[in-house]
């Protein structure tokens, strides 16, 4: 048996993580932590978690063979840290922080004690970006849209590395290191928070482009793949249109897949129960997720400049 710690129990938790792992036959939640009292307790009752732990320190010293991280973006570094210096393999959500120095310093220290520490880019695992991908192996554009219909009232810099990086950091590992801004527009309203962003980004072989607006019409996303005579199109993960030489086909998932299976957390989840102890089989170790938020980091400086 795996055995797994969770700590933060928010909506990410909720959601995705409790339902997921505990489902799982080869794992077991020793223990969950969260600042909230009753939260730790309401949800161990929920999934018959024996571990009940408010302080992160009781839950490290039963050792789990993996943390799962759901804290708050701005408590990374300090929880992460903490679980890397007891020994403890990390799956941290994304970003790994919200910004470019204290990212890298996270996964240095990682690579130092040669432990796991593993990010959660889900998009990366959605079925139908690795079909569209297979489909166009050597794109020579990638264009990504991610729209929403409300404001987001977090501040830009948590609005860029928590809802852009989901853009961002999918084109990086499309297009391979190195990757370099080419052009980039960062739009905010009257009270700072994000209006729309967009830019163009340059890999060895291909280019890509990014939009993203809130406060739109509809929730929208797509990533489109562009090369050898094909394009494919995935639209809200959920459907990939293939063009290859004219002819057209269409793929989309069942009414009866799940949400999560749809949004890469089935598959992301499951590569990281196969990589403990193998960090350097991690297609989303720290390291390898670094792109991203170097580019995140310097759209801000670009902005602000």
């Amino acid at each position: 048996m795996i055995r797994v710690g969770i700590v933060g129990l928010g909506y990410i938790a909720r959601i995705a993580y409790l339902p997921l792992l505990s489902a799982d036959p080869r794992v077991e939640i020793v223990g969950i932590s969260d600042l909230r009292p009753e939260a730790v307790e309401h949800y161990g009752r929920q999934y018959r978690i024996q571990g009940l732990y408010p302080r992160l320190d009781d839950l490290l010293a039963l050792r789990p063979d993996v943390m799962f991280v759901h804290t708050s973006t701005e408590s990374h570094t300090e929880v992460v840290t903490r679980c890397l210096d007891a020994g403890i393999d990390v799956y941290v959500d994304k970003p790994l922080a919200d910004n470019w120095a204290e990212a890298k310093a996270l996964a240095d220290h990682a690579a130092a004690r040669g432990l796991l520490l593993a990010v959660g880019v889900n998009r990366r695992f959605a079925q139908h970006v690795r079909a569209a991908r297979a489909a166009v192996p050597d794109p020579v554009i990638v264009t990504t849209t991610r729209h929403r219909t409300e404001y987001n009232h977090l501040p830009l810099r948590l609005m860029v590395f928590n809802d852009l990086l989901h853009s961002l950091d999918l084109l990086c590992w499309l297009l391979g290191d190195p990757v370099e801004i080419v052009s980039s527009t960062v739009v905010t309203d009257g009270h700072g928070r994000l209006s729309h962003a967009l830019g163009t980004l340059a890999g060895p072989t291909a280019h890509a482009q990014f939009v993203m607006a809130r406060h739109v019409g509809v929730d929208r996303e797509s990533l489109v793949l562009h090369g050898s005579e094909r394009l494919a199109e995935v639209t809200d993960l959920d459907q990939t249109s293939l063009f290859v030489e004219g002819r057209h086909s269409t793929v989309a998932f069942g009414m009866w897949d799940s949400l999560l299976e749809r949004r890469g957390f089935v598959g992301m989840i499951d590569h990281v129960l196969a990589c403990l102890g193998r960090p350097a089989e991690c297609e989303i170790a720290a390291e390898r997720v670094l792109t991203s938020h170097r580019i995140a980091e310097e759209l801000l400086a670009r902005h602000s400049a």
